[in-house]
């Protein structure tokens, strides 16, 4: 099994203002598979972010939006190596086996650091891990580790569910905004409970999985 790395698209959004922490304080913590339509109602300042995106067709696409307010030390999401989107088989485990190559790709954007850490160059995996925790022990000691790379500030990256990240720690007291966008054709199956985030996670260093 081939594992990529990903593409900086050089869609950079810096010239439009960011939300502002008035504003980040007004509203929900963020969007959970929501359309473009429901980012546009709760985050309409982010609405430009995304239309100045490489994303082919807005409509065919889910999104998440994650707003974080982090104390140094904080990782705003999973710092262990994975992949986003994994299908699950039917026992509801991890299924690498099952990712189509040839599916369309997931486009990510982060507002400032800590950013999202990715692997500078492919590798090949033996086998297709079992989790994500063997991806993760796989990472941690493959020699291409020095290739490793945070991706820049306010500029849209291309993945796919073959392309291993992780996330770093904050560096100082900050808000950090996260937008992710999701073909419907990979999205998971589980139904929505709420398009607006009721809660949002935050990590400490530790060997987890899920």
């Amino acid at each position: 099994m081939i594992f990529k790395a990903p593409k900086i698209t050089g869609f950079r959004t810096t010239e439009l203002p960011l939300p502002t922490v008035e504003q980040l304080q007004a509203g929900p913590c963020g969007i959970h598979r929501g359309t473009y339509g429901d980012v546009l109602e709760h985050f309409p300042e982010l609405a430009a972010v995304i239309r100045c995106s490489p994303i082919p067709l807005l409509g065919d696409y889910e999104y998440d939006v994650k707003i974080h307010m982090l104390f140094k030390g904080m990782y705003p999401c999973i710092p262990n190596w994975h992949c986003d989107n994994v299908p699950r088989g039917d026992d509801g485990k991890l299924d690498y086996s099952k990712v189509d190559p040839n599916a369309d790709p997931m486009f990510l954007w982060v507002s400032g650091k800590p950013t999202t850490e990715f692997m500078g160059q492919g590798f090949q995996f033996e086998y297709a891990p079992k989790d994500h925790g063997d991806l993760d022990r796989h990472m941690k000691k493959d020699p291409l580790k020095d290739h490793n790379f945070a991706v820049p500030s306010q500029e849209w990256v291309q993945m796919d569910q073959l392309t291993p990240h992780r996330g770093t720690a904050a560096t100082e007291d900050c808000w950090r905004i996260f937008i992710r966008a999701t073909p419907k054709s990979i999205a998971p199956s589980r139904p929505v409970v709420s398009v607006v985030r009721r809660h949002a996670q935050v990590y400490l260093p530790h060997d987890f999985h899920w």
